[in-house]
């Protein structure tokens, strides 16, 4: 996975579509499905099979901070997987 942060929503663009220009000509093949996109204004995603990049505005990117989703530690991983029910009894038992 590749974080990055734009420094304008005009840059934001450019990058996407630099990635795509490159992904497209130099890494797949004429026959191969080309990267799947989700554009917005303030966070673009690229899919490229063994890779995602995600291009963020700065306030998106601090407003998500998805980089706190593998921040955690292993002793939430089980409260992760939990349903919620479950959750709630763990929380009581402490």
């Amino acid at each position: 996975m590749i974080i990055a942060t734009a420094f304008s929503q005009r840059h934001l663009t450019s990058g996407t579509e630099q990635i795509n220009k490159y992904f497209k000509s130099d890494i797949r093949e004429e026959t191969e499905e080309f990267a799947r996109l989700g554009i917005s204004q303030d966070w673009n995603v690229i899919d490229l099979n063994d890779i995602m990049v995600h291009l963020f505005c700065k306030d998106c990117r601090e407003h998500f901070d998805i980089e706190q989703l593998w921040a955690v530690g292993e002793e939430y991983d089980s409260l992760v997987k939990s349903t919620p029910a479950e959750r709630r009894r763990v929380q009581s038992e402490d």
